[in-house]
């Protein structure tokens, strides 16, 4: 609902407010006083009508409507020689051409049916049954009703007229399809010959590997021809190996005798070098001697050497153990009485 309306520079309203209230509203005066500019004015806001600039104020450079709603929304229409918009709360929408913007008509709700001019019939008295129906659906939302239960049945239609012609296509091509009865006959013969052709594809590759071999057999028996004596060379082939065999070890004997004289040479010419070294020998052996008596006296005093040590240990122990037995004497002549206990002889 709205509860206020301001207009600025629209034809005779240079600055005008009116408030409303929440029932009907009636504008009454003498002509010519901008009752109907009221109504263009709302017309403006609410349909974006009438179009051009011939309703603006010459005097005035903006022209403006602000519609003050009941919850408190400011809408506002707003024209000048460089802007051309529409307002909500300070929000500005532009670019709408002759329509009015979405944001608008929900913040407005209104029709033609809210507010009516002075030279326009008296609401639904002077219509048809018809017209009064159909406002009234308008009035209530039933027109969607009527516009789905319309749209349902437009498709309802649509989809059995489009069954209706797929059935009499199937038929159509059903019966194409029995002038095609003897495909799968057919297709069985064809699988059949397929069959036959992979047959005798494999018998052709087979002849063709036959004639192949055949003609690897007449090589090789021409081959074969050419070598007709190859037993009597291979015989002759065998004797050769063994006569160089022979050869070989022959060789390797005649290596080996060399060595040998080489090694005697060696040595009788390593004699001939000593053959002066016999009195050298007789004086090594002296040595020799001498060395092993050397060493028979080293282990001789070796064995002394140990014995002494032996000795010295043992004179040692002896003078220890003489020395204890003084002590013990001495106790002994401590403790025993001058007289026996058992006898009463005297002790000495």
């Amino acid at each position: 609902m709205i509860n206020q309306i301001k207009i600025k520079g629209f034809q005779s309203h240079k600055d005008t407010v009116l408030d409303l209230v929440s029932s009907v509203n009636i504008i009454i005066g003498p002509s010519d006083n901008g009752k109907s500019a009221i109504v263009r004015a709302l017309d403006w806001v609410i349909n974006n009508e009438p179009s051009g600039d011939s309703f603006r104020n010459k005097n005035s450079k903006t022209t403006s409507v602000i519609l003050t709603l009941d919850d408190g929304t400011v809408v506002e229409r707003l024209k000048t020689n460089t802007k051309n918009i529409y307002r909500i709360n300070e929000v500005e929408y532009a670019g709408f051409g002759q329509t009015v913007p979405q944001e608008v008509k929900e913040a407005l709700n209104l029709s033609d049916i809210n507010y009516q001019t002075q030279g326009e019939p008296h609401f639904l008295l002077v219509n048809s049954p018809g017209e009064v129906a159909k406002k009234l659906n308008e009035i209530v939302n039933l027109e969607q009703i009527d516009s789905s239960h319309l749209n349902i049945n437009h498709t309802v239609r649509e989809v059995e007229r489009k069954l209706k012609e797929t059935k009499e296509a199937y038929e159509i091509e059903n019966e194409k399809l029995t002038k095609f009865a003897w495909i799968n006959e057919a297709d069985k013969i064809l699988k059949s010959v397929e069959g036959i052709i992979d047959k005798r594809t494999i018998l052709e590759n087979k002849i063709v590997g036959l004639f192949e071999l055949a003609e690897q057999l007449e090589v090789s028996q021409d081959t074969l021809s050419y070598y007709k004596d190859l037993d009597v060379i291979k015989a002759k082939v065998f004797s050769a190996e063994s006569i160089i065999l022979k050869g070989l070890e022959v060789e390797s004997e005649i290596d080996l005798l060399d060595y040998l004289l080489d090694e005697i040479n060696k040595s009788n010419r390593i004699l001939e070098q000593f053959s002066s070294l016999e009195p050298l020998k007789l004086t090594i052996t002296s040595i020799s001697s001498l060395v092993d008596e050397r060493l028979y006296l080293g282990e001789s005093f070796s064995s002394l050497k140990v014995l002494c040590n032996e000795i010295e240990s043992g004179t040692v122990r002896i003078n220890s153990l003489s020395k204890n037995v003084g002590l013990l004497k001495k106790e002994l002549e401590l403790i025993m009485p001058e007289i026996c206990p058992f006898c009463g002889a005297s002790i000495e």
